[in-house]
């Protein structure tokens, strides 16, 4: 049965490789003005050798400081700038497209303060600018007695639990007037954790109002219908009893009944 094959090594830190890299330099220079350069030379006072073999060690040393760290750490910024400036223009592109939407768009922190909301998500929340919404909390536009279910909800959220897709919920808008929204809440992950909340927003109160008044005539049509039903039988049963009525005293087209 073949090994597992045990965790990798950790690599070391750059102020580490730095060290490693200088005197791992230092030595091998310093042996190669030991025994190639010096033997070359004329013998010399020890000062002169401490001077020589210090400007030696300074040409060759910090070139290859140069080559083996310098230039792949300045790689590595150069493409770490480029990394970041790629993120910022996607960023910038993205809130350019959800700023055109007909619906809200928001991003929570992990303590639930909105970090960025559109033009669409402003107007649902009855405030004039999405300016007004960033820094505040969601759970203020929310009834009283829904914070603790939403906030709840809010938590299962950020622990990565599997929620519904949407939910209704019931939001107080600035102006003191309720709506009802579906919201479609989707965790944001960086480097592998959850760093907050973000998603899509839809008012449904026209929906919503449209469904009651629905359930309002099929209920109302539940409780008249056995009424109708009634008085549908009790003229029927007039009727015959008129034209009964009608036959015994001759006023029909009937004969008369003969006792």
């Amino acid at each position: 049965m073949a090994e597992g094959k045990g965790p990798g090594r950790r690599s070391l830190s750059p102020p580490v490789r730095l060290l490693v890299v200088l005197l791992a330099s230092t030595i091998l220079m310093e042996v190669i003005v030991m025994t190639v350069v010096l033997p070359l030379l004329p013998p010399l006072p020890l000062i002169s050798v401490g001077v020589l073999d210090g400007l030696v060690l300074g040409v060759l040393v910090f070139p290859s400081l140069y080559i083996l760290f310098f230039r792949p750490m300045r790689g590595r910024e150069k493409a770490l700038r480029e990394s970041r400036e790629a993120l910022r223009r996607s960023e910038e592109r993205y809130r350019e497209l959800v700023s055109g939407l007909n619906d809200g768009v928001f991003e929570n922190d992990r303590n639930g303060i909105i970090t960025f909301a559109n033009g669409a998500l402003a107007d649902i929340f009855g405030v004039e600018s999405p300016e007004e919404l960033v820094g505040r909390s969601f759970l203020e536009f929310l009834p009283i007695d829904k914070v603790e279910d939403v906030a709840v909800g809010f938590k299962r959220t950020l622990k990565g639990e599997a929620l519904p897709e949407s939910v209704e919920r019931e939001v107080r808008r600035a102006d003191g007037e309720t709506v009802y929204v579906e919201v479609k809440p989707v965790p944001i992950l960086r480097e592998g954790e959850i760093v907050g909340v973000r998603g899509v927003l839809r008012d449904v109160t026209s929906q919503k109002e449209g469904r009651r008044e629905t359930q309002s005539l099929l209920e109302s049509r539940r409780r008249w219908w056995p009424l109708r039903t009634s008085t549908r039988l009790l003229r029927g049963f007039s009727g015959r009893y008129a034209d009964l009525m009608a036959g015994a005293t001759g006023k029909s087209g009937y004969p008369p009944v003969n006792p």
